[in-house]
């Protein structure tokens, strides 16, 4: 019956006129690209041929945007030219990240440095840099790698984003 009495032409101007307006429209946040962020690897710990690492990346842009998976990797020697890189995903895995201006968030790095068969005891050429691109994004942010050479054919295991 009451369907019949009022349209919801007049539901919603009366609703209107009373202040019970209808809520705004949620602001569209964007995927993180590398243009908005930046990193640094930290906490570097070796072990028997392997090293332990963290890569943190921080929102350096104005606004808000979002982080949500893996992401790639690759690095590059001091000619800023590609050293072979092979990744292997682990655990944490995907997570939804908002990263406010200003806010961080952690990749777990984990590679070796022991010759794998038929490897030369250096490896690889050193890499100087760690190209990351994050989740959904055609840019990537460049990370100083002060580590040498990666051994395996540049083998390096990485965990989604996740927070510190």
């Amino acid at each position: 019956m009451w369907g019949t009495l009022f349209s919801a032409a007049t539901l919603s101007a009366a609703a209107l006129t009373t202040g019970l307006a209808a809520p705004a429209q949620a602001a569209t946040i964007n995927q993180c690209t590398g243009q908005h962020l930046t990193g640094v690897i930290r906490d570097v710990e070796p072990g028997a041929g392997q090293r332990y690492a963290t890569l943190r990346v921080r929102n350096a842009s104005t606004t808000a945007c979002l982080l949500n998976g893996y992401g790639t990797l690759q690095l590059t020697n001091a000619a800023g030219r590609p050293n072979p890189t092979r990744t292997t995903r682990i655990d944490p895995g995907r997570v939804r990240l908002r990263l406010n201006p200003g806010d961080i968030a952690d990749k777990k790095l984990h590679w070796t440095v022991i010759p794998g068969s038929g490897e030369p005891d250096q490896c690889q050429p050193p890499s100087t840099a760690l190209k990351v691109t994050p989740p959904g994004s055609r840019t990537a942010v460049t990370v100083a790698f002060t580590f040498g050479s990666i051994c395996q054919g540049g083998w390096i295991e990485h965990s989604a984003f996740h927070a510190p």
